[in-house]
């Protein structure tokens, strides 16, 4: 039974996880996308993951080096770096990238 709770609170972390950065940072989505969004995961119908961790810098933010910069057009990101051990990244259909 254990094992069975631990896994459930590793799930429910990482359904949850990025929550407070998507909520703390809102992007330019407008805030009726971003709410539904929100209550997508809170309700369980969606998981979210958090990218922070790299290879050179573990899960220390003060030393990532992954870059985000707007396409020429404007109506994207491109972004460059490595992002690993992403917990529910495999399952999640949200990401909060962290970069710099």
């Amino acid at each position: 039974r254990s094992i069975l709770l631990a896994t459930r609170i590793g799930l429910y972390g990482g359904m949850l996880i990025a929550v407070p950065s998507i909520v703390q940072f809102p992007t330019h989505m407008p805030k009726p996308h971003l709410d539904n969004i929100i209550q997508q995961i809170l309700l369980g119908e969606k998981r979210s993951c958090l990218a922070i961790s790299e290879p050179q810098a573990g899960s220390d933010v003060a030393n990532i080096v992954t870059v985000a910069k707007k396409s020429n057009c404007g109506k994207f990101y491109i972004v460059n770096g490595i992002k690993k051990w992403i917990t529910a990244g495999m399952n999640a259909d949200f990401l909060s990238l962290i970069h710099i």
